[in-house]
């Protein structure tokens, strides 16, 4: 997400930092940031709360090009089903 970049950029957290800041990986989040796929709501709360509500839980469900994106949640499920 475009926004979430120049949060971090502007603010000058890494995002090895920002990773740890809302409890994830740097994988995860790279792949949030480039739009592999969408965060958990739960991750989508902690970015919220890390960013002091500049990029908020609303702004994930609203962005126009997510429907190609899954969600950690989405990808546990996947696994499931094929064991």
């Amino acid at each position: 997400m475009l926004e979430l970049k120049k949060f971090l950029e502007v603010n000058e957290i890494t995002y090895r930092e920002f990773a740890k800041i809302i409890g994830t990986s740097i994988f995860t989040l790279t792949n949030i940031l480039n739009g592999i796929r969408l965060p958990s709501l739960k991750l989508a709360i902690n970015i919220e709360k890390a960013t002091l509500k500049k990029i908020t839980v609303y702004d994930w469900l609203t962005e126009k090009d997510n429907k190609n994106r899954t969600t950690d949640t989405q990808k546990k499920r996947t696994r499931k089903n094929k064991s």
